[in-house]
Parts: structure tokens; sequence; C-alpha cells
């Protein structure tokens, strides 16, 4: 069936349901981003839908101090109440599956990143596609989108490949012995985007770059059983203290291994499901700084030191600067995670510490 049919009849169904179905939460936010005075939230659940979150005005704000050195959570968490919650349906985007990001554009259109088409999505349609080296494999494909006003006016633009361990079973037969059980590095790409341009096919222009991210191991051991990590999502990131407009990249990092270790062995985690009193599977998550080369900057910082204990486990899978994006003294993330069809949805803000 012809592109152009799948979209109408996707539009169809989806412009004559989407406003009937009553707004429950946002049980797979895949993706969030801070748009003034909104949280913009992407799930994997709904096709060419996203939900706008007005932010609560009795919420702590830029002035709160980051500069304490205590232990312990530092931050605050945003119910995403679903009588909160606007619901935006775009009809061409019915065909925009899996959707994993969410970002704005310098000239203030919403983007949002399919993983199964390899595409960056808008109101109108395609914006962008990424052929090529960025498909799914093992399941893992595209799973973050970072953007930023260039000096020219438009956007530059960063997508993330994710790497880790593949999902064993997702590979072909004969891909499996020789590549299911390895994990690969993240990748990311990145090129710009004119005000109001759509359509494009980005491959190997002058603005564009691969970049491979070399992340560390967080724990000793071999692979498949040691936890290797991948890259749910990611921001840019100003270095500072350095001259000029020195750019790079702050990416969340979730670890897992692809073979249970053995009991007691070097590989396995040493945290515990609070629930089973299992060694976690997925152990480590983390923030870490990357430079444009690639190239780990800085020391990691550890979820686990600076999240509440109930949160700071979950499936972490989208990111985005809430204030002080630009360097300013004091920065601070706002995340969100899966959750049950049992849970409120919520996005949590982190201060980062002082000094890192």
């Amino acid at each position: 069936m012809p592109i152009g049919v799948v979209i109408l009849l996707c539009s169809l169904l989806v412009a004559g349901c989407a406003g009937e179905r009553p707004i429950i939460g946002i049980q797979e936010a895949s993706g969030i981003a801070r748009s003034h005075d909104e949280l913009l939230i992407v799930g994997d659940e709904e096709a060419g839908v996203f939900y706008r979150f007005p932010i609560p005005n009795d919420l702590p704000d830029s002035t709160t101090d980051s500069d304490s050195e205590a232990d312990g959570p530092r931050g605050f968490r945003i119910p995403l109440h679903p009588e909160n919650l606007k619901r935006v349906t775009w009809n061409q985007g019915a065909v925009a599956i899996d959707q994993e990001s969410i970002g704005v554009l310098a000239d203030g259109r919403v983007a949002i990143l399919s993983e199964r088409l390899r595409a960056l999505w808008g109101e109108d349609g395609v914006i962008a596609e990424y052929p090529g080296a960025l498909a799914e494999t093992g399941g893992r494909g595209l799973e973050g989108l970072a953007i930023r006003r260039d000096a020219r006016g438009g956007s530059q633009v960063a997508v993330l490949w994710e790497g880790g361990y593949p999902s064993f079973g997702g590979l072909p037969p004969a891909l499996r012995d020789a590549a299911g059980r390895s994990a690969m590095n993240p990748i990311i790409v990145t090129h710009r985007i004119e005000s109001g341009e759509r359509g494009i096919v980005v491959g190997e222009g002058p603005d564009e770059r691969r970049i491979e991210l070399q992340v560390p191991h967080p724990a000793s051991g071999d692979e498949p059983a040691a936890q290797r990590f991948r890259a749910p999502d990611f921001v840019w990131y100003r270095f500072p203290d350095t001259p000029g407009d020195e750019w790079g990249f702050l990416v969340l990092l979730s670890s897992s291994y692809s073979i249970a270790p053995s009991p007691g062995s070097i590989e396995e985690c040493l945290e515990r499901d609070a629930s089973t009193g299992e060694p976690l599977r997925y152990c480590f998550k983390w923030l870490q700084r990357f430079d444009t080369e690639g190239r780990p900057w800085g020391e990691p910082l550890d979820l686990s030191n600076v999240l509440p204990e109930d949160i700071g486990d979950v499936n972490w899978e989208g990111i985005d600067w809430y204030y002080g994006k630009h360097g300013g003294r004091q920065r601070a993330l706002v995340l969100t995670y899966e959750q049950s069809q049992s849970e409120l949805s919520e996005a949590y803000v982190l201060i980062l510490p002082a000094g890192w």
C-alpha cells in the first residue's frame, strides 16, 4: 500500500478517535522537553500523539540553592496529573510509530523522533530521515534527540543511536553468534535544519557528523555477563570555563547484561532488587559528559546517589534541560521514566551538583 494511503487511513483513524479517549496518564513515557512554561512528553503507546503539561506555579524555581554538598536527593517531583495533560494529535504523524524523543526546533516547530521509521516528524510530516547505519538492529535504534539554536538562526540537531547489547532473539539467526553477545557503542549524528526546512535526507553533507561514544565500562568482568551501557537519551552540553561556545553532550546511560552472570562472580551486580532480593539486571544508571570526538569528559554522576530511593532503579527514558542550559551557575535536568498502569506518571527535576 502506498505510504500516502497509509498516512490518510491512519489520519482518519486518529482524528476520529483521539479526542474521545480519556487521558489516564503516560505509562510509556520515552521523551521529554521543556518549552517555556510547559513540559512536552511523548510515549511509545500512541503514534502521532504527544502531551503538553503546564508547569505548576508552586514548584521550586531557578533560585533554589544548588551549592549544598549534602548527600541525598537533589531535586523535586512533578506529578503529571491526567487532568492537566493536554493531548496533541498530528494527523500526518499517525504512522510515526515507536516514538522515542521530542524537542523544539529554533523556528518553534515541535519534532518527534520515530525509531521504527528512522525519521524526525513534525505536524506537517517528515522533517528529516536517517537512512542506513541508524536502522534498528537487534532492538537497538534511534532513542535520543537534542536540539539547540545556532548562530545562524537555524537548529543544530543531534540524534542518538542507543547502542548496548542487542536483543539476541531480535537478530537474524546468521548474525547471533557473531554479534549477538557483544555490546555496541552508542552513535550520535549531528546536522543542521534551517528555519522551515523539511523533507531532508541526512547523509554525508558538510554540516553532518557521525560520533561514536567511547562509553566507559561500569564494572569489571567480561561480556556478555558484564554490565555494559546503552544510551536512552541526551542533551547538548556547553562546557564551562571554555572560550567561545564549546559544545559536547550530556548522555543518560543505563547498563545491563546479555547473559546472567554466575552467582557470586565478578560480573554480578552488588545492588539488589527490593522485591525479589536478586541482583539487578539493569544495574548502573549514570550521567556522563562527552566531547564532540566521543571521549568521556570528567567524572560520571551516579543517579543512585542523587535520586530518591524509590525511583533510583526505574527505566529512565527521557531527559532535557529544565533550566540553566547555557552554562549558568546552577543547572537542572528534567527526566521521565516508564510507569506501570497503576502508577501516576511523573517527571523529576534533578539539580546538578555544584562543580559537576
